[in-house]
């Protein structure tokens, strides 16, 4: 395999761990958990843990209806280049995303800033509403 080629697929692979970190690492790993948590103290209402799923299951239907509709696809992304790209990309925004204290806050407003309207009682995660549109 050509150099050009194997960067570029490692390339590709960086794009596809950088979604799948996004759409659905994060969301099921550190806000499904999060919703759940918070729904059984009642701090918000259940339905927030259905908004936090809606990506990742969206994402799920339409890798599989690719894989189904155009199977060399998935034997495109079977390459080494691709898996060692996604590798790299997933573990490198895992550190910075939950080693550092700025990626933790910037996680904690992401959340609150997606289920916020389904808060119960006047909770707030913050002392001040605005401190979350700083954060993000």
């Amino acid at each position: 395999m050509s150099t050009t080629l194997y960067v570029l697929l490692f390339i590709v692979g960086l794009v596809i761990g950088a979604i799948t970190f996004g759409t659905l690492i994060l969301p099921i790993f550190y806000m499904l958990p999060k919703a759940i948590y918070y729904s059984i103290k009642g701090k918000i209402k259940s339905i927030s843990i259905l908004i936090v799923l809606r990506t990742p299951i969206v994402v799920l239907l339409i890798c599989v209806t690719i894989g189904f509709c155009f199977p060399d696809i998935l034997l495109f992304l079977d390459r080494i280049p691709v898996n060692i790209g996604s590798n790299v990309a997933i573990a490198l925004l895992c550190i910075s995303r939950f080693l550092w204290k700025s990626g933790r806050v910037k996680l904690d407003a992401g959340f609150w800033l997606l289920v916020f309207q389904y808060r119960k009682g006047g909770f707030l995660p913050y002392q001040n509403d605005e401190k979350i549109k700083e954060e993000v």
